[in-house]
């Protein structure tokens, strides 16, 4: 099912524009508050709903940060809203989010249209008793920062019994949302289905089968058409105390090229430790092993990797967090030979917290590279992200 769309072009705001519409008619009370050179209006409709909404103004990169990091450095700032609703005492709640970077096209170049630099997402969540379900709705621009230009769109629901929870999803997901007829539109239908067991004091096991179908919706002249089909198995096991928690999983996927007749199956095998010396600090360091083979070209890769997370939360208002993982892919036909190595860190900061908001700014900086040892080239990547963050409660 292909996202709604209006002949005005503005469907990137048509949930949020419903749930304005529809409690434009309830008395209301608004406040413009001054916050850092923001401008800050939080409106309140009854006693159920929030509005605020921030405009902020354009500003440029810091140059101090940028001799932190090799290559260009750019950040973006982002101005938005966000709306919260709770109705029938918190057993359904609902969220709509807009945020727009379309001010940093003065120092960056535009790129697109209007919908670009948006990023919109609407939640809303039921329960009753032992059931729970919902709804979740997510489109990100070209020319938004993190994850560009794709769309999500997903229904849940998960039932409870005695240890056992059962939970059931099915969930879209799209590129090339403005449908460019120049580039293809790649489509992922996924359906999964887990069961949890977990009771205090004992580990927790829990096993799932996904099902994903990987599709083109319009390919423009002279591009393949792709059709794939993925089958998962997934266990694990898991078991925390205080100071320390571990937790083994196994996966199984089964992998046919419906268009090129071609199939393919792997197998993966990981660790995940988690250390927790102190009140504010977690490590988690993970180890994992896999192997895929390919029976047409009788053809098996291993990969292994290993990633160590580390948090820390050094003052109330205050969180840092970074990772770091390394990972060799090898065949044993020699074909395929690279390594490649990532680094992430982000701090973020509870600027200002009252009875009706929530102010952070986070700061978010990564680092990859890649190495191909059979085509003897490099590829490297540095990027980082600014971000002011303000929350209704």
């Amino acid at each position: 099912m292909a996202p709604f769309r209006l002949p005005c072009g503005g469907r990137d705001i048509v949930c949020v524009s419903f749930l304005l519409a529809l409690v434009y008619s309830i008395p209301c009370s608004a406040e413009t508050l001054p916050d850092g050179g923001a401008n800050l209006t939080v409106s309140r409709f009854g006693d159920f709903l929030a509005l605020q909404t921030t405009i902020k103004p354009s500003q440029t990169t810091s140059p101090q940060f940028q001799p932190l990091f090799a290559g260009q450095l750019t950040t973006q700032h982002a101005v938005g809203m966000q709306l919260n609703t709770s109705f029938l005492n918190g057993a359904l709640k609902g969220q709509g989010e807009l945020q727009d970077n379309s001010q940093n096209t003065v120092a960056m170049g535009a790129v697109g249209g209007a919908s670009d630099h948006r990023n919109v997402r609407v939640s809303v969540s039921a329960e009753d008793r032992a059931l729970r379900y919902g709804m979740n709705y997510q489109t990100t621009g070209a020319a938004f920062g993190g994850a560009q230009d794709q769309g999500l769109q997903e229904a849940w629901t998960e039932w409870s019994y005695r240890i056992f929870r059962f939970r059931s999803a099915l969930s879209q997901r799209w590129n090339n949302i403005n449908r460019d007829p120049t580039r293809p539109r790649n489509e992922t239908v996924q359906r999964k289905t887990s069961i949890t067991a977990a009771q205090p004091n004992w580990p927790e096991l829990a096993v799932s089968y996904t099902h994903d179908d990987y599709g083109t919706a319009f390919l423009p002249s002279g591009t393949s058409v792709m059709n794939t089909q993925i089958d998962r198995f997934e266990t694990s096991l898991q078991y925390g105390k205080q100071l320390f928690s571990a937790k083994f999983m196994t996966s199984y996927f089964m992998a046919q090229d419906l268009q090129q007749s071609m199939r393919a199956d792997g197998k993966t095998y990981a660790v995940q430790l988690g250390y927790h010396p102190f009140a504010h600090v977690d490590i988690i360091p993970v180890v994992s092993i896999r192997q895929d083979y390919q029976p047409s070209s009788a053809t098996l890769t291993n990969t292994q990797s290993a990633t160590l997370s580390i948090s820390y939360k050094f003052r109330p208002a205050c969180e840092w967090n970074t990772s770091g993982s390394i990972a060799r892919m090898s065949s044993d036909t020699h074909a395929i030979q690279g390594d490649s190595s990532r680094v992430k860190t982000s701090v973020s900061w509870l600027y200002a917290e009252t009875a009706a908001m929530k102010t952070t700014l986070l700061l978010d900086a990564g680092f990859s590279e890649d190495v191909n040892y059979v085509a003897n080239n490099t590829v490297t990547n540095t990027q980082a992200l600014l971000r002011l963050q303000m929350a209704a409660q």
